[in-house]
């Protein structure tokens, strides 16, 4: 995707300055988007720039790839974490205490919200409402990725486990698994 003059790439952020007009273009296979307004301060009177994604690694509490910490927070209003899932992987239940909404880059997933559950795919929107406990799981053979927003930005602090525990597959470990598949999301692969 070029935004302006700037080349960006999956798990990059693009700020763009409020009423800068830019064009941006993608190529045969389109692109996937999340605008959210940010506070002045992150747009440092820059009318496009592009800040790195963050390092993802293994969280194994949960038996999934992410982030350490509050991933790629912009301001005070938000934090924008990429999100993979590994085949036969469920999460254990938890509340994030902030809203949170799942772009779904690819899938299938359950989405387990309280005592309900939708099966989400690529391209789809989830909300989960602050309170709400809930869980993912993914079905599928393939990995399962998505975007996840949170408003106001998640902390660790604001994490919260629900009684029922995240599944992994027998013998899995996440650790190899990632060392095995990182390439395939823009990670350095060490030698």
């Amino acid at each position: 995707v070029t935004v302006g003059n700037a080349v960006v790439v999956p798990g990059q952020i693009v700020v763009i300055q409020q009423d800068y007009e830019t064009l941006m273009t993608a190529g045969a296979s389109g692109a996937t988007l999340f605008f959210a307004e940010v506070d002045d301060d992150v747009a440092n009177d820059v009318p496009v720039q592009v800040v790195p994604g963050d390092r993802l690694e293994p969280f194994e509490l949960e038996g999934i790839i992410v982030a350490p910490g509050t991933a790629n927070r912009l301001g005070a209003r938000f934090n924008l974490a990429e999100v993979i899932v590994p085949p036969g992987v469920a999460t254990s239940e938890h509340d994030l205490g902030v809203n949170e909404r799942y772009l779904m880059l690819e899938g299938p997933a359950i989405v387990c919200l309280g005592r309900r559950s939708i099966t989400a795919h690529a391209g789809d929107v989830v909300h989960i409402p602050t309170g709400t406990m809930q869980y993912l799981e993914n079905p599928g053979t393939d990995p399962l990725r998505f975007y996840c927003l949170c408003t106001p930005p998640f902390t660790l602090e604001t994490y919260g486990l629900g009684p029922r525990k995240g599944r992994i597959p027998v013998g899995f470990n996440l650790a190899q698994w990632w060392e095995d598949n990182k390439g395939r999301y823009g990670a350095p692969i060490e030698s």
